[in-house]
Parts: structure tokens; C-alpha cells; sequence
């Protein structure tokens, strides 16, 4: 999971997600369509600032996290005070040391909550009198049995008896983990397309990678499906590249040994 996305990954997942075309954008803050697609794409790039802030505006986002100085998005202030860290959490914090969005997922997670209250309840010792009472019940009971009675009538019974105590840390460690399993594994789902992250379905050929493109519908033909596989691979935003770069690439492609292998295994499967 990436650490932070870049300023060119933040506008382009803006727009898609409004479903705004560059056309659209550019005319609302008034820039050419040109300007706003190098500003998407180009990775290493001086960005008026002043447009930053019409963006910024526009998707009603804070400039500063646009630019990548906070992992705040709407434009509004939280006093530090109001968030109850204390000192050495906030240094910590500010050390970037880890995956700070990776925090913030685990946070936001619906069962966060849940998970805190277990190692809350665990940490404080509430369970810990009333644990020892049912155990201390269970020991009576065992008690009374076996004075009521013999060894023999008793002896299919012993295991079950020895198996009632109650492991306090052992309940706990189970509740915690498995509340933790749930997070992560809604996590991983929920990034598995990322670029940063691995591939947990079995690899294909590139030739079944690009023909399985075309069966989705993904693409109307073969060479751009071919275009589309090799910039998946590369991780290259598809999506992101001009018509001319497009009709480059595409022209490109289609001179490749490889893509006389898709056609065939195309007309085979048909």
C-alpha cells in the first residue's frame, strides 16, 4: 500500500471520480485541456500555484493536501488539541516512520472500534474478577462431583472438567486477533488493485492477459488491449496517456511477433 499519493494521482483520481472530463475541468478553472492533462500525468513537474488553488477549489479539497503536505483532505482545520494524542504520539506521528495511510485505514475500518474496546477491556483487567469467579464456580462444581462420586463413574468426565477453566489471555488473544484479521483482510480487498500492491490471483501469459482485456470489453480491439496489458505491466495509467501517445504506442504494437500470437489464440477461442 502506497506511503502518499502524488499530486499528478490525486488530480486524476479527483476527476475520475466525479466523472468529469479533462474538457470539463479545464474549462471550468479556464486552462487549456492540454495543460490539465500534463498536469495529471507529468511526475516531476513545477505547478502554478494559483491553479493548484483553482483545483483545489473546484474538488473542494484542501490545498494542502493536494500538494502533499497533510493526509487532510477537506479544507478545515482541527485544532491538535481536539484529536486527545498526547506528546510522544504526536512525535511519533511526525516521524513518518511508517505507513501513515495505512493507520488511517485500519482506523476508519467499522470494526476499529470493536477491536479497541476488546484490548480496552483486557488491558484494565474488567473481565479479569468476574473470569476468576467462573472459574472458581466451575472448581465447586467439579468439587461436588467428584465427592458424589467414585473415581470410575468419574473418569470419562475428568478431560471434559479439566478443559472448563477459563484462560483469560487466551480468550482475549483470540478475540483481539480475530477482530485484527478482519481489518487487515478488508484492507488488503479493498487495495488488491493498487498498483503497490502484489498479485494474489495465479499469474497469467501476456497473451491471456491481453485476449482476457478484449473478452471484458475492456477494449474494441486487439492492439490496444496488447497496449493496455504491456502498460498494466509497466505500471503505466493507460487511461492517463494523450490520443497522440495512444496512436504512438498502438502503431508500436501491432509490428510485435507477440500480437500475431494474440490474433491467433483469439480466432482459436472464437
Amino acid at each position: 500500500m502506497k506511503f502518499q499519493y502524488t499530486t499528478q494521482e490525486k488530480l486524476w483520481d479527483l476527476r475520475r471520480d466525479h466523472g468529469y472530463t479533462l474538457e470539463y475541468v479545464a474549462d471550468a478553472i479556464q486552462i487549456s485541456k492540454a495543460a490539465l492533462s500534463k498536469y495529471e500525468n507529468n511526475e516531476d513537474k513545477e505547478y502554478n500555484i494559483a491553479i493548484l488553488n483553482k483545483l483545489a477549489q473546484f474538488y473542494d479539497v484542501s490545498l494542502d493536501w493536494l500538494i502533499c503536505n497533510t493526509e487532510v483532505k477537506e479544507a478545515v482545520h482541527t485544532p491538535i488539541e481536539d484529536l486527545r494524542l498526547d506528546d510522544e504520539t504526536i512525535e511519533v506521528l511526525k516521524t513518518g516512520c511508517f505507513n501513515h495511510r495505512l493507520l488511517c485505514e485500519i482506523i476508519k475500518h467499522p470494526d476499529f472500534a470493536h477491536l479497541m474496546t476488546e484490548i480496552e477491556i483486557y488491558v484494565d483487567g474488567h473481565a479479569t474478577q468476574k473470569i476468576k469467579n467462573i472459574n472458581d464456580w466451575m472448581d465447586g462444581i467439579r468439587i461436588k462431583l467428584f465427592q458424589k462420586n467414585s473415581a470410575e463413574e468419574m473418569t470419562p468426565y475428568i478431560d471434559t472438567l479439566a478443559r472448563t477453566p477459563v484462560n483469560e489471555e487466551e480468550f482475549f488473544f483470540h478475540n483481539i486477533h480475530g477482530e485484527l484479521d478482519t481489518i487487515m483482510k478488508d484492507i488488503r480487498v479493498a487495495h488488491e488493485k493498487d498498483r503497490e500492491s502484489e498479485s494474489i490471483e495465479r499469474e497469467v501469459t501476456n497473451v491471456d492477459r491481453i485476449v482476457e482485456l478484449v473478452d471484458l470489453g475492456f477494449l474494441d480491439e486487439p492492439a490496444k488491449a496488447f497496449f493496455a496489458a504491456y502498460c498494466e505491466e509497466l505500471g503505466i495509467p493507460y487511461d492517463r496517456l494523450s490520443e497522440e501517445e495512444h496512436q504512438t504506442m498502438l502503431n508500436i504494437f501491432k509490428k510485435s511477433t507477440l500480437f500475431d500470437e494474440v490474433k491467433k489464440k483469439m480466432a482459436k477461442d472464437k
